[in-house]
């Protein structure tokens, strides 16, 4: 992450310099160093996102080893209650029913 904010810090930074009056009107120079630093930074990103994964590979690893899923089910936002460690989304522990909406009618 802190090579895709120095990469950007430096971009701000050169950009305005790269691009002078006697380059005009294609400013070839200029635009070849923003089209080098474009590909810089998605390289920076694509590099970003393979260590991700990575680490999250490592991690799943780790959760199974300590007797957890692999997998964690993000329930936030659902509009059924769900226990910690409940495998049913639309069951609880009792193997009843907690949608919300049919439990306030």
């Amino acid at each position: 992450m802190s090579l895709y904010n120095a990469g950007s810090a430096v971009g701000n930074i050169v950009g305005p310099l790269l691009f002078n009056k006697k380059d005009k009107p294609h400013y070839t120079p200029g635009l070849k160093v923003v089209m080098g630093m474009f590909c810089a930074l998605l390289a920076i990103i694509g590099f970003q996102v393979v260590c991700l994964y990575l680490l999250n590979g490592v991690r799943e690893r780790q959760r199974v080893e300590h007797g957890k899923p692999a997998k964690i089910v993000d329930t936030s936002m659902s509009d059924t209650y769900v226990a910690y460690g409940g495998q049913d989304a639309s069951l609880g522990q009792n193997g009843k029913s907690t949608n919300w909406d049919v439990a306030r009618r």
